[in-house]
């Protein structure tokens, strides 16, 4: 016994075969040929779209490719800080404010992309172990990820050792969110 999707999912293969075997008898060699090449080259296209200052505002039509990087088993995204380092984040939907190392903090904050006016203060955080760790906060004035750009993005300061998290103050932004895992895409889509 099929489950009922598995089960319509294998009837469409089979009308789609018929289909494609009844056609085949009434093309030529060439439009066979043709049909063939244009099936191997053919791709979804999906539209970049740059975002204006807070919830994206363009139509639900429009999505935000970004492609992903395998590093050491998980997948990362570049993401650009304030306009000046460009760095790979991991996608942390478990996270609420988007992470960056003391060590990251420290180069942005020597180099003035992050100022004074950037602190929002202190936030407490529970990690997945279950344990409290309160960090600094401050606002991304801007974060570029891939053609997306948002303003004044909310982030945390994570020890030196911690990681570089893409999380729900950035994802949260979007009507939705996924992965490809075909194609290795970020894609957002806007509100």
């Amino acid at each position: 016994m099929f489950p009922d999707g598995l089960l319509g999912a294998m009837q469409g293969n089979q009308t789609a075969i018929k289909e494609r075997d009844l056609n085949l008898r009434v093309m030529s060699p060439e439009q066979i040929a043709e049909a063939q090449k244009l099936a191997r080259e053919w791709k979804p296209q999906l539209r970049q779209v740059a975002t204006t200052p807070g919830p994206a505002r363009t139509s639900s039509s429009q999505v935000g490719v970004v492609p992903l990087k395998a590093d050491s088993g998980i997948f990362v995204v570049p993401v650009e800080l304030n306009g000046s380092m460009t760095l790979d984040f991991a996608i942390d939907s478990g996270a609420a404010d988007v992470s960056v190392p003391a060590d990251v903090f420290s180069t942005l904050k020597r180099t003035g992309t992050v100022k004074e006016a950037d602190f929002i203060g202190q936030r407490t955080y529970v990690l997945a172990d279950g344990s409290r760790s309160q960090s600094p906060t401050f606002t991304i004035r801007l974060l570029k990820v891939g053609d997306v750009v948002l303003e004044n993005v909310t982030a945390s300061v994570a020890p030196s050792q911690g990681s570089l998290l893409l999380a729900q103050s950035f994802l949260s932004r979007f009507k939705s969110w996924s992965i490809d895992n075909t194609t290795h895409e970020l894609l957002l889509v806007p509100r």
